[in-house]
């Protein structure tokens, strides 16, 4: 059991000592990735004028060669004021399946229900007046 234990230790040991080499060919190549946001992309973010908002992230993300998310996430790191535009939904409205029977009800001149069932006398009757 040791053994075995040794041996994963040793081959732990390879991979962390791998990885470093690697990391060094990777600065030595030039393969680091660059830094976020230089001192003066940052100065330009801070000269925007506030309110920051998502017209002005799209301009300054063109300008700085950004996506406007990145320019987004720059200004509240920094602590910013962002004024984010409210999320529009194009979904239909949710339909609420007594609402509908009791428009459909009220259109045909019957007796409208409360509760979020209904009787099979009444069903019955809604389905006799919808197919005339």
């Amino acid at each position: 059991m040791t053994k075995e234990l040794d041996k994963i230790k040793e081959l732990q040991s390879q991979v962390t000592k791998a990885r470093a080499e690697l990391r060094t060919l990777k600065s030595v190549a030039g393969l680091t990735p660059a830094k976020n946001y230089t001192h003066k992309e940052i100065e330009q973010i801070k000269a925007v004028p506030l309110p920051f908002n998502l017209e002005k992230a799209k301009k300054l993300g063109k300008k700085l060669n950004r996506s406007h998310r990145s320019i987004i996430s720059k200004v509240k790191d920094l602590g910013i004021r962002y004024e984010a535009v409210p999320r529009v939904y194009n979904a239909l409205p949710h339909v609420n399946k007594t609402a509908l029977v009791n428009d459909i009800l009220k259109s045909i001149g019957m007796r409208q229900g409360k509760k979020d069932y209904f009787t099979r006398t009444a069903l019955l009757e809604l389905h006799k007046r919808l197919v005339e």
